[in-house]
């Protein structure tokens, strides 16, 4: 099982994110983004989301498991300032590539908190404000403006964004909340087999039970019921999540 039942790759090059047209970090003192990862190599730093625009203007995040750090490095700020923000060192030669790790950060007013595979991995204090608005929207997947050795080359699954800092508890819970996913994008589930003729059974007693409403079948996509988000309809997805198409087909995303 995984968090969402679709996960999405990227190939490593600029065309390797997912975009959600006006949704941004822009404007927020506090907010949350989580996410699963599993990436495919272990020679490149991998930017896993970002709203605005690399060393310019916004808020972005990268797994860096190439640099000598080996750690979460988030990059924040507008009109050249530009500031950095590490975890304490987190990825190994075990966990840089080819396995799924739960990264999540935390802009908590004047704090940035950091956690990976649920646990507190280290805090900056942050002095910019609110993240300012900026060319580029929130994005999955790469930093805009940077390398494109940057883009995300392996996958990312249960990506959870909240417009409120997240507590230590609820950071673990999220982590907690799903296994780590499959190692490929889910495809449609192939035809189950055909039901068995009914056996008969000798007569008996009939057995009186309380009354059994009928299941109510709904549209699910990525697990949540939705009104009208599927792999082929466009749609607002419940829970104020958003339906965005990305290489798998229409995905809820929680933004």
């Amino acid at each position: 099982p995984s968090c969402t039942g679709q996960s999405w790759r990227g190939a490593g090059d600029a065309a390797s994110h997912v975009g959600f047209g006006a949704a941004t970090l822009a404007g927020l003192d506090s907010f949350t983004v989580a996410a699963w990862l599993r990436l495919d190599d272990a020679s490149r730093d991998v930017g896993w989301f970002s709203s605005g625009e690399y060393a310019t203007c916004g808020f972005m995040c990268q797994a860096r498991v190439q640099h000598s750090a080996r750690d979460l490095h988030c990059r924040a700020g507008a009109d050249g300032d530009f500031q950095a923000y590490n975890s304490d060192p987190v990825f190994t030669a075990s966990n840089s590539y080819g396995q799924w790790v739960h990264v999540a950060v935390v802009k908590d007013g004047a704090t940035i908190r950091h956690y990976f595979n649920g646990q507190a991995v280290g805090t900056n204090a942050y002095g910019l404000g609110a993240v300012p608005s900026c060319s580029n929207g929130f994005r999955v997947g790469g930093w805009p403006g940077a390398d494109a050795s940057t883009y995300l080359a392996g996958l990312v699954d249960g990506v959870r964004v909240f417009s409120t800092a997240q507590s230590e508890a609820e950071i673990q819970a999220l982590a907690a909340s799903c296994s780590a996913p499959s190692d490929e994008p889910a495809s449609d589930p192939a035809p189950g087999p055909a039901p068995e003729d009914p056996v008969e059974e000798p007569a008996s007693e009939p057995v009186e039970s309380p009354d059994t409403p009928e299941p109510q079948l709904a549209n699910v996509c990525d697990g949540q019921p939705t009104d009208g988000c599927t792999h082929n309809v466009m749609g607002t997805c419940s829970d104020g999540r958003v339906c965005a198409m990305s290489a798998t087909g229409a995905h809820c995303w929680l933004v």
